[in-house]
């Protein structure tokens, strides 16, 4: 809560420290007013609480350097000695402490160094060493494993013409395949009992897996699907029929020994870029035990895991995938390539589409491109009341103040009658009847989940009631009734955050830009929209139009422990797909993109003889000390040309250059 009202999307890991192997003790918020009355020298107990877990933090971190390693590898599959030292500097405060504590980490048995410092022979710059940890190498190894072994696996053959029926049933409920998508219901129906599907933003994989589904179930498989957030799997129950539940809902069914996977089973993942490698590593294990099949299905280059690690594209990239690449969602043809130009990486490209239709607004100040966001919206609302429209933010606080503003105008106008407060998980909220709602947590009882929207109905002391949004538009699908006794996270929903977007699909969007976007945030929002969007931002925080296009083109996309891995060439059905596992070049190259891991003006044909020459023998990571990789079998199908491990040295600590013994 303290993030959000801090105005971050960060997302939080629920799980107890001792449910996720930390030792460390948990410190507690003190507070800005706590703060206060310890600098005027008044005894504050909390304090003292806090600080004395800060000390034993501390001594347990020089005692035990790993419990750092595992702190950062819940974020990050890759990290560099500066995530390191950010992660120690939370728990250490004292200069000689903290030297201490880094030395240690970095000499811990535990890391393991995936790339050497080096030079960019382009630039000249430094780029610093990239580390992981055993614990992480081995969970994306084993799923790595499993997936090869999936691939090898059949089975699940769906007969040629029941695809085709399928399609045509498709077809005759008006909804007509292209061929890309004809040819990804032909490749998920295949025997194999894995398969992935590379998607861009509106490009119709929802219309893709409903024939697939058809033809699976005509088959006599059971077809079950999830995702990472609630929304997403209810989207995949809606637009492709796939019954669906979150991946955490079937966790805890499987923990329980409940719902079990069996060998009719095929299990979609949607979204399947969201997913860490800890959790998808989890569902590709488990749907080789049990003889199902998995087919993943996402995107990438949208929003990344909040987990370690991109799975899926380091999945992708092993089994091979099918592309979906011809944008069906915007109606109009330029806004259709600027869609593929996000998608690509190419976002200034695509943000100057925008701008010379004039739809990119750049504001005097904040406050000015609020009120703008403000007035369009009205202005949308009066001329297209039936229409769907959401109005976009990365940042929490600017979601609840284009909230507020929206609301106020309306109010104003005299259309929220009736108002009555609130007292909700985000605080207090007044809502009218013809307010916008969005509701916040997961609810089986209600039918709702984190992000469904809706239209108040009426407003009574301690309850609601909401139409909820329908694929037929807002405010048309069917009514609950909320008692906020019962359930209280429920917010205003004119506006919300890019995360909770990505899979939603509106007329118009507004979009309100500030400097932590990405290319990737900036990639979903800016294709939600069927018709129009527009973005707006402040001329303080950006200078120009070139400014902000540099800022929203960061890239901050994840990487894997297998982007540093050999070759690997992978037979599957009656074609060859040779993917190359130098620093994710296959993905890269065949996607039409460059590749974030590689740095520009590296020949890749020398990144492929250093990862295959031997590197310091003396401190190898040997094949023996990660279990099962020295008896790993040989297959005729999956010709590794070398252990994806070889050549990985031991982490060596070095604080400002020196290496510490």
């Amino acid at each position: 809560m303290h993030l959000a009202r801090a105005g971050f999307e960060n997302r939080i890991d629920h799980r107890s420290h001792q449910d996720i192997g930390l030792e460390i003790a948990p410190t507690q918020h003190v507070g800005v007013h706590a703060t206060q009355m310890e600098r005027r020298g008044k005894a504050v107990s909390r304090m003292r609480l806090d600080d004395d877990a800060k000390r034993q933090n501390a001594a347990l971190i020089l005692e035990k350097p790993e419990q750092v390693l595992l702190l950062i590898s819940n974020e990050k599959s890759v990290f560099d000695r500066r995530d390191i030292a950010r992660t120690l500097h939370r728990y250490i405060d004292g200069v000689e402490d903290f030297q201490t504590a880094f030395a240690r980490a970095m000499a811990s048995p535990g890391l393991v160094e995936l790339r050497a410092e080096r030079r960019n022979a382009l630039t000249g710059e430094i780029e610093l060493a990239r580390y992981s940890t055993r614990e992480m190498i081995t969970v994306e190894r084993d799923m790595a494993t499993s997936a090869d072994r999936l691939l090898e696996a059949s089975g699940f053959r769906v007969g040629h013409s029941r695809v085709e029926r399928a399609i045509s049933i498709r077809q005759q409920a008006g909804t007509s395949l292209s061929e890309e998508q004809r040819a990804a219901v032909f490749h998920i129906t295949g025997p194999q009992r894995i398969a992935a599907v590379v998607g861009l933003a509106g490009a119709g994989k929802s219309t893709m897996l409903a024939a697939a589904r058809e033809a699976w179930e005509a088959e006599g498989y059971r077809v079950q699907g999830a995702a990472l957030a609630g929304k997403a799997a209810e989207g995949l129950e809606e637009s492709a029929g796939i019954s669906a539940r979150t991946l955490a809902s079937w966790s805890r069914g499987w923990e329980r020994g409940f719902d079990q996977l069996g060998p009719r089973d095929v299990f979609v993942i949607d979204e399947a870029g969201m997913v860490g490698s800890r959790q998808l590593s989890q569902f590709i294990t488990e749907v080789e035990r049990t003889g199902a099949k998995i087919v993943l299905v996402g995107d990438p280059e949208q929003l990344q895991p909040i987990g370690a690690g991109a799975a899926f594209r380091a999945v992708a990239e092993r089994v091979g995938f099918v592309e979906l690449e011809g944008v069906r969602r915007q109606r109009e043809e330029w806004q259709r390539v600027a869609s593929v130009d996000f998608g690509r990486h190419r976002t200034i490209e695509g943000l100057n589409a925008y701008s010379r239709q004039g739809a990119v607004h750049l504001e005097a100040s904040a406050d000015h491109a609020r009120g703008a966001i403000v007035r369009d919206v009205i202005a949308d609302m009066d001329l297209r009341p039936d229409g769907s429209r959401l109005v976009l933010a990365h940042r929490r606080v600017d979601v609840q103040m284009l909230n507020e503003a929206i609301r106020d105008a309306r109010r104003k106008r005299g259309e929220l009658a009736e108002e009555v407060v609130y007292r909700t998980t985000e605080g207090e909220r007044a809502f009218a009847p013809g307010d916008r709602l969005l509701f916040r947590e997961n609810n089986r009882d209600l039918g709702v989940k984190n992000g469904s929207l809706g239209v108040v109905e009426r407003t009574e002391a301690g309850w609601l009631q909401v139409r909820l949004d329908s694929a037929k538009g807002p405010g048309l699908g069917r009514v609950v009734s909320v008692s906020m006794a019962d359930y209280a996270a429920v917010d205003h929903g004119y506006a919300t955050t890019i995360h909770k977007a990505q899979g939603a699909t509106v007329d118009r969007a507004y979009v309100f830009a500030s400097e932590t976007m990405d290319r990737h945030l900036t990639y979903v929002a800016m294709t939600r929209h069927r018709d129009a969007v527009h973005l707006y931002a402040s001329g303080v925080e950006f200078r120009d139009v070139d400014q902000l296009s540099a800022r929203l083109s960061r890239a901050q996309a994840k990487e894997t422990t297998l982007d540093y891995a050999g070759q690997t060439t992978v037979a599957h059905g009656e074609h060859e797909l040779r993917q190359e596992h130098v620093v994710r070049a296959g993905y890269a190259e065949r996607r039409g993109i460059e590749s974030d891991i590689i740095p520009s003006g590296l020949d890749l044909s020398l990144v492929a003889t250093r990862a295959q020459a031997s590197i310091e023998p003396a401190i190898r990571l040997p094949a023996e000390s990660l279990p099962g990789l020295a008896d790993e079998p040989a297959t005729e199908r999956v010709t590794k040309k070398r252990s994806m491990f070889d050549g990985l040295k031991l982490g060596r600590g070095r604080i400002d250059g020196a290496a510490v013994k």
